[in-house]
């Protein structure tokens, strides 16, 4: 689930982040984006621990893709060029 927050007060202690006016969620200010400010809006993106794994799973795999696609160019073209012959 993606909430959309907007920062109603930050100080030394809290960030006070409102939601849909009726809400309020509390967190340490460490938790905001860098350079964060009263008014900016953010995302807030709940997630259980199973669909983290799955995420973080996805993601390692199109990384190792991409890896792996980038190889397989790098080692065709070297074949292909005149001094591999």
């Amino acid at each position: 689930m993606l909430i959309t927050a907007t920062i109603s007060e930050i100080n030394a202690k809290d960030a006070i982040l409102s939601i849909a006016k009726t809400r309020q969620v509390t967190l340490p200010p460490s938790c905001l984006p860098k350079n964060s400010k009263v008014g900016q809006s953010v995302s807030i993106e709940i997630l259980s621990r199973v669909q983290q794994q799955a995420r973080q799973k996805n993601i390692a795999q199109a990384i190792l893709d991409e890896i792996l696609k980038g190889n397989g160019q790098n080692q065709n073209a070297s074949q292909n060029s005149p001094q591999a012959q």
